[in-house]
């Protein structure tokens, strides 16, 4: 490319002038320009290295205006409560709505960051609102009059407006703060700051000071490491308790001195009710087994279509879109000419809109990716949320029917049980994931390093697992059953065969010989009970072999069959050697005494009496 506009200097300089404009715009606008500024695919480094500035680097306010504030909020001076927060005192960030100073309780000698809201806020905002929902109507007249699509544009700019005017209020910022502190108590990795009630009002928040390393002068690798934590914890918030911190800017985070990442401002967050998040979880499996009629199911209950939309003319193209575009990466890994053809002509006819309850989810993980993205071009989200997804459908009870049916899809391919996604699910649960390079997720695909085996069966055996046990009984038991009657039969044949190598004169009467041939007959597999033991074993020798794993999806496991059974049918985590079964017979033995694993054995040991009954019957039946 060639053009003074291409010069490096020249763009640095129209970077700058974009950052100011948006900062003289407001703080409606400051908040757009933060989102942009940890998007590498859709901005170039010059300008985001100008937009991160609008994080906490926006020109501060007075610190004395900052002082009034305090004492009219608080109903004291600063200086009776806050040790070094003097007229002479700089911020350590200022950002869209407010400024934050650190410095010292005086009751505790605490160390604390004491945020104080920018004047004027109220009537800003409000006037930045009115602008945009004027906007608002302009776009969705433009829309309804040239495209299919209904999003309700005034809708989500109110859900916006909502919850920026909670922002505005600290109270409800330090309740959030305590909420998400309680919810992500048990994720060691992160740290949510602790909140001071006492020294908190609506203009003024106080709570406990984070030594750290902001995440946007951090390393490639560290923004790595760190966004993985992230997305765990965000995961967490969003599907398992319906509430996420939806404002993840680069200023919002820091990686601790134990390498823990710290999350800040909890002023904007996004709410989600426990359907909408278990039909999230659902979209991410059907996504992921391309079950396209089943994702744009999902679409209309979660709002994104109508309900009478028409399915047979929006599954091939979903299909076609998604196929092209869920390869992860962010926008810069999309073919953009082809998708943006195909979302053009869609956009004329498909009636989508996007409800105003996912507006803020969107932008939230939006932004995560783009932290992502920068540490690591090739990130993935749908594929890194694979084990969080992986645990929430494998714990699921009754109460979440629709991660029950999700749990079943993943586990009977093309309506049968497939022991090699029950393998690569409990792996994946346990953070065991292969690397994918041609789909986001494969359920199919076995990482070349498992998962212990007694992690697994801790796992499998704990009250997380109860659901899952329900649904494996049957299958453990036809298994159980199929096993022993290859066991039996093979061994019937065997003694058999022996006997006829006798002299005639040696060998044992008819009557020795008719209950070992009523057990060969009895205990012969069909066609497809052959084909299932044949892809269970050809799982287990994967397990009993990782490195294996690559090329067996193809494998001929014809025979298989002929050679022993191995001890990890399931595929219950890595291969099961002689050393690993020496050290896992100790531990296991406190495991062996729990009740949910007597009670597991006797129900599947009664199932396979009672498919071993009627295995007998049918064959007695057959021979009549």
């Amino acid at each position: 490319r060639t053009g003074k506009i291409f010069l490096p200097e020249v763009q640095a300089a129209r970077a700058k002038e974009f950052r100011e404009l948006l900062t003289r715009l407001g703080p409606t606008f400051v908040k757009f320009g933060q989102a942009l500024s940890i998007r590498p695919d859709v901005v170039n480094q010059v300008i985001m290295d100008q937009l991160q500035l609008l994080c906490d680097a926006v020109p501060p306010f007075p610190t004395a205006v900052a002082l009034d504030t305090i004492q009219e909020e608080l109903g004291q001076p600063a200086s009776r409560i806050f040790e070094g927060l003097t007229l002479q005192s700089e911020t350590v960030a200022a950002a869209s709505l407010g400024q934050v100073y650190k410095c010292r309780l005086r009751s505790s000698k605490q160390d604390v960051a004491v945020k104080v809201q920018r004047p004027d806020m109220l009537r800003t905002i409000s006037l930045d609102l009115y602008v945009l929902r004027k906007f608002a109507y302009i776009a969705q007249d433009f829309q309804e009059k040239f495209t299919a699509q209904r999003t309700d544009y005034a809708a989500l700019l109110n859900a916006w407006a909502g919850g920026t005017y909670k922002e505005l209020d600290y109270n409800n910022e330090a309740m959030n703060q305590r909420t998400i502190r309680g919810l992500l108590a048990n994720v060691t990795d992160v740290v949510v700051p602790e909140v001071y009630d006492k020294y908190t009002s609506r203009k003024v928040l106080t709570t406990e000071w984070i030594v750290g390393e902001k995440l946007e002068t951090s390393d490639a690798e560290t923004v790595k490491s760190l966004t993985k934590m992230g997305l765990e914890a965000y995961l967490v918030m969003l599907l398992e308790h319906g509430k996420m911190h939806a404002d993840p800017h680069p200023g919002n985070l820091m990686k601790t001195p134990d390498g823990r990442l710290a999350i800040l401002d909890f002023g904007l967050v996004a709410e989600i009710d426990r359907r909408e998040r278990d039909l999230l979880v659902a979209t991410l499996i059907h996504l992921a087994n391309k079950n396209y009629p089943a994702v744009v199911e999902d679409s209309v209950q979660l709002d994104f279509l109508p309900q009478d939309v028409d399915r047979s003319f929006i599954v091939p193209i979903t299909a076609r879109i998604l196929n092209e575009a869920l390869q992860g990466g962010g926008a810069k890994k999309v073919n953009f000419q082809s998708l943006a053809r195909d979302l053009a002509g869609v956009s004329f006819q498909i009636p989508v809109r996007i409800p105003p309850y996912f507006a803020l989810i969107i932008r939230a993980l939006g932004v995560l990716e783009g932290l992502a993205l920068a540490g690591d071009p090739d990130f993935q989200l749908v594929a890194e949320s694979y084990p969080w997804v992986s645990r929430r459908v494998l714990t699921a009870g009754d109460d979440s029917p629709i991660l029950k049916d999700a749990l079943s899809e993943i586990l009977y391919k093309d309506g049968e049980f497939s022991a090699r996604r029950f393998n690569s699910l409990m792996n994946s649960a346990q953070g065991y994931v292969a690397h994918h390079t041609d789909a986001f997720v494969d359920f199919d695909a076995i990482p070349e390093e498992q998962a212990p085996v007694d992690g697994a069966l801790t796992f499998f055996f704990g009250p997380q697992g109860e659901g899952l046990r329900r649904l494996m009984k049957d299958e453990i038991a036809k298994i159980a059953d199929l096993s022993g009657n290859l066991v039996a039969g093979r061994a019937a044949q065997a003694v058999l065969s022996q006997v006829d190598l006798l002299p005639p004169f040696l060998r044992p009467p008819r009557l020795f010989r008719a209950p070992l041939e009523s057990l060969a007959y009895v205990s012969q597999l069909d066609e497809g009970e052959q084909d299932y033991i044949n892809s269970i074993l050809a799982v287990a020798s994967l397990a009993a072999n990782p490195g294996a794993a690559a090329g067996a999806a193809s494998a001929d496991t014809s025979g298989i069959a002929e050679g022993s059974l191995s001890p990890s049918l399931l595929g219950l985590g890595g291969g099961v050697s002689p050393d690993e079964l020496r050290r896992l017979g100790p531990s296991a033995l406190p495991l062996l005494a729990k009740p949910e694993v007597r009670d597991f054995a006797v129900s599947v040991a009664d199932a396979v009496a009672r498919r071993m009954a009627s295995r007998v019957l049918r064959r007695v039946a057959q021979a009549i």
